[in-house]
């Protein structure tokens, strides 16, 4: 099941680099309440390029493959309009919020700052904060989605229209 929010953050928390990177199978620390892998897909319409314009972005978060009990897979859809978006403001951190929907109908509200780093042509698009509503509440997590380096070329012409980028969700309690 996938749920349709509003989305609470700016277009540069949202968007990474172009390319995808495999993600390893998840391995869960004994501590970890859940650790899932997938994928985050998101789509511009009309392609973002060099110059400002109303993008329409959407973003889906599919992670199929997830070490819990009880919890297959988690999922997030999300469409929203940004005015004025272009290539050179898609790597600015922001802060924001998602709704995970499991695979047996909760939901986990992640709300969480963005972080962006890049080391050897790959970019790291680090989400961290907290859960604070419905499964797991209380508890941290982090969403990593990682990518090659964005290649500004791109945004020449039509622009770039979709990304694709390995995704992990780790969810581990609030110790302190």
């Amino acid at each position: 099941m996938r749920l349709r929010v509003p989305l609470a953050m700016s277009a540069a928390g949202l968007l990474t680099a172009l390319g995808a990177l495999a993600a390893p199978p998840a391995a869960a620390d004994p501590l970890d309440l859940a650790t899932c892998t997938g994928t985050a897909t998101y789509q511009f319409s009309p392609g973002v390029t060099n110059t400002p314009q109303n993008i329409e972005v959407t973003r889906d978060i599919d992670l199929g493959v997830c070490v819990t009990p009880l919890l297959a897979s988690a999922s997030n859809h999300v469409t929203a309009e940004f005015p004025g978006l272009k290539c050179s403001n898609l790597l600015l951190a922001t802060p924001g919020q998602l709704v995970l929907t499991w695979n047996n109908g909760q939901t986990s509200t992640f709300d969480y700052t963005t972080v962006f780093n890049t080391v050897n042509g790959v970019t790291s698009l680090i989400q961290s904060g907290s859960i604070t509503a419905g499964r797991f509440a209380g508890s941290l997590a982090v969403l990593t989605m990682t990518g090659t380096t964005l290649d500004l070329t791109a945004c020449d012409n039509e622009g770039l229209t979709s990304n694709t980028l390995a995704a992990t969700f780790v969810v581990t309690p609030n110790i302190g």
